[in-house]
């Protein structure tokens, strides 16, 4: 039978997801979906608005079958990593098809698009380096760089976040040379189907939720700020997301900042994007290093976090097939070499972080003790 593979965040999950789920459906014939998800740090660089079990329990229960962690050290990392990590989990597991959302719709565009970053990014990386002497951020230059191997193109899908990720996605099946076939689903922007930003607007307007995520949001920016004044310029360069004076400008700020949006925007700059920053400081509380090579997947697992029977087969088929990627279930069995256990420890590092600002029991909800969420089907109901 076939198998299509989402990546999401579920941040929170809602309508659109649903739709992207539905049409995958259609669109494949297929009636097993897995999903690659973000843990409870997300690619923006903050916590998410729910943990990864309540939003993979969510996704299950919205006609997700099975899904997979994407370690945190890629769920934080900038578009082309996050999107290369979850393309070679879902090709290396057997998907048969990627479904993705796409503000354009536009399939060949977006192809076109994949293939030229592909050239600057790799043969003609001297255009980028020439455009960011001139002061202006990676996206500018990437995009002038494209510009000018093709001028007439149509760079639309450049500025769309779900095209953005689209052509990561087709960038990295390129590259893995993958047989998964895309399936690009045209998001509908009516009232009904709204974007998950929307959607975390919309919660803010709720008392109880407002509180909650002020309260979140209020304890990672303690923890971050500590963690700013007591390392060094030198640690804190050597966070991925760093370099060219970034750690050294957030300990100039840091005194002054109220908040962690008052923080980054401090540091943000015409070349230095909020993102960027956010991701930095993500990165940062977490743990990561820079010098921590992680190329080709490296540090990849299979660890469910949630599914329902058809997802138990799915991960009983992924245990018969013996994949590349190590099957783990808890980090306590865990087994591997020394970037796998880095991957690992970040992300158990993340889970305990989330429960320190969450205010919620580290030991019950830790890594080592939690179990993936099995949904019966009477229980789906």
């Amino acid at each position: 039978m076939s198998l299509v593979g989402i990546i999401g965040e579920y941040n929170p999950f809602h309508r659109g997801h649903e739709y992207l789920i539905s049409s995958a459906k259609k669109m494949s014939s297929a009636d097993l979906l897995v999903s690659v998800m973000s843990g409870d740090f997300t690619q923006r660089g903050t916590p998410a608005v729910f943990d990864k079990w309540k939003r993979a329990e969510d996704a299950v229960r919205g006609g997700i079958n099975l899904v997979l962690e994407l370690p945190q050290v890629y769920a934080v990392s900038h578009a082309g990593d996050f999107a290369h990590a979850g393309v070679k989990l879902l090709n290396d597991i057997g998907c048969d098809y990627i479904a993705f959302g796409s503000e354009s719709g536009d399939e060949e565009l977006i192809s076109k698009i994949a293939d030229l970053v592909l050239e600057v990014e790799g043969p003609r990386r001297d255009l980028i380096e020439i455009l960011m002497e001139e002061g202006i951020s990676y996206p500018e230059a990437r995009e002038a760089a494209v510009r000018r191997l093709d001028p007439d193109i149509d760079l639309t899908p450049l500025f769309s976040s779900n095209d953005i990720l689209g052509i990561e996605y087709l960038k990295a099946m390129k590259k893995l040379d993958s047989y998964m076939v895309p399936l690009v689903v045209k998001r509908i922007g009516d009232s009904h189907i709204v974007s998950a930003s929307k959607v975390r607007e919309e919660m803010l307007k709720n008392p109880e939720d407002k509180v909650r995520l002020e309260t979140l949001e209020g304890a990672y920016f303690a923890i971050a700020r500590s963690l700013i004044l007591e390392k060094s310029v030198e640690e804190l360069e050597s966070v991925p997301s760093a370099g060219e004076g970034l750690g050294n400008k957030l300990k100039q700020e840091v005194r002054y900042a109220a908040s962690l949006d008052d923080l980054i925007g401090r540091v943000k700059s015409k070349r230095y994007t909020y993102t960027r920053i956010s991701r930095l400081i993500a990165q940062m509380v977490l743990g990561m290093n820079r010098n921590v090579q992680l190329t080709k997947g490296q540090g990849l697992y299979v660890r469910p976090l949630a599914f329902d029977e058809k997802g138990a087969s799915i991960l009983r088929n992924i245990h018969d097939s013996e994949p590349e990627i190590p099957v783990i279930e808890s980090p306590a069995r865990l087994e591997g070499n020394a970037t796998l256990k880095y991957s690992i420890d970040v992300t158990i590092r993340a889970r305990d972080i989330y429960n320190i600002i969450q205010g919620t029991d580290m030991y019950r909800l830790s890594d080592y003790v939690r179990k993936p969420v099995y949904l019966t089907r009477e229980s789906l109901i």
